[in-house]
């Protein structure tokens, strides 16, 4: 047994969403903090180049013009982000045929959060799944998502392959252990988000010299729209909520024309994963359709609204909902009747959480102990 491993984590680090990122962050803290020697592996996801059509180019000027959104400042503040919390391999790859011709060294590979096993979004790329790894080699997934129910049976034999080659096995819903179990007849455990590995202290240092961009009070409201379109109907929820704390003003984090010129409402744009912590820290309440929205809400202890789908195969939500005792907490986008509770009692949701992460903390580091015995 290597008595001082050396840890290479692959994941989808580099994407321009604030869940990606602090989650990233979050697995290589809690791992280097415990005395382990890690790295995140620099891979680059996605590595396809978009063609920017004239369209785009105007559409992207005009939106800078008019209403100061600018991907470039955004990405500045990631980049930020990157360079100050990341600890990185010393090489980057391009691409997963980068990875395979050269692979980088570790005793241990883990993969970690994020939907990295969701086939919508790695298609043929099968880098997550630590392909390019020696056979031998310590394979670990930790909350590894799938986010979805059930994937096509052309694609089984593929992940079939490549996750029975894993030491251990962890996800983050029970979705994504069901289809393990069925892939490869393996039982996966099912741990917390890395975010939740870190405690609400943890994150608060983070942002003791944050500025907070917008005055108080406000109702943070962060809604996705790639997974499913709630508008126009959780404009109702939006307005509900708002009457309910007597007219507060609703802050959007990120922008979109749709909210632009909302009554009684502020938009934030191109902000960092800082930020991000920062404006939920701060919240009366938040309204979210985002599991690392909801994650950090139930971590900071903020009051807080789970937007979901019913029609939506991604579990993650209601998953850690149910977990940490706050399912009461998940609402339908076009739900007509909604019996709302501003208040929240966040005593016993903390101490489940507090169990949830003692168990994920448990088999993360009994896994990198035990991996390469």
């Amino acid at each position: 047994m290597n008595k001082d491993p050396k840890i290479g984590i692959i994941t989808m680090h580099k994407v321009l969403n604030y869940g990606s990122a602090l989650q990233a962050f979050a697995l290589q803290k809690i791992i280097s903090d415990a005395g382990y020697r890690v790295e995140l592996i620099d891979y680059i996801f996605p590595n396809k180049k978009v063609k920017k059509s004239i369209y785009s180019i105007i559409k992207k000027i005009l939106l800078y013009i008019f209403f100061g959104v600018s991907t470039e400042k955004k990405q500045k503040n990631f980049n930020h982000f990157y360079s100050e919390f990341y600890c990185c391999s010393k090489q980057t790859y391009y691409s997963s045929q980068d990875l395979v011709k050269c692979p980088p060294k570790y005793d241990i590979y883990i993969t970690g959060s994020d939907q990295v096993w969701n086939p919508t979004h790695i298609k043929n790329d099968n880098s997550f799944l630590l392909d390019f790894a020696p056979d031998d080699a310590a394979r670990i997934s930790y909350a590894s998502s799938f986010s979805t129910k059930d994937i096509d049976e052309n694609l089984t034999s593929r992940y079939a392959k490549y996750l029975s080659r894993y030491k251990y096995l962890s996800v983050r819903e029970q979705s994504g252990k069901d289809l393990i179990y069925k892939i490869t007849s393996k039982t996966a455990e099912i741990v917390c988000d890395p975010t939740l590995l870190l405690t609400k202290e943890n994150w608060e240092e983070l942002i003791t010299k944050q500025e907070l961009p917008i005055n108080k009070p406000y109702i943070l409201a962060y809604i996705l729209r790639y997974a499913y379109d709630p508008y126009p109907e959780i404009n109702k929820i939006l307005n509900d909520i708002q009457r309910l704390l007597g007219g507060m003003r609703i802050v959007f984090l990120d922008w979109s024309f749709v909210n632009s010129y909302r009554k009684g409402a502020a938009v934030i744009k191109n902000s960092g994963p800082l930020d991000f912590i920062n404006l939920i820290s701060n919240a009366a309440f938040v309204i979210t359709t985002s599991f690392h929205g909801t994650a950090f809400a139930i971590n900071l202890e903020i009051p807080f609204y789970s937007v979901v789908s019913k029609y939506n195969n991604d579990t993650r939500m209601t998953d850690l909902l149910e977990i940490v005792g706050a399912q009461d907490r998940a609402i339908s986008y076009d739900d007509k009747n909604i019996d709302y509770t501003i208040s929240m009692d966040f005593g016993p949701i903390r101490e489940k959480l507090s169990q949830f992460r003692d168990k994920s903390k448990l088999y993360l580091f009994s896994s990198i102990q035990n991996a390469t015995k």
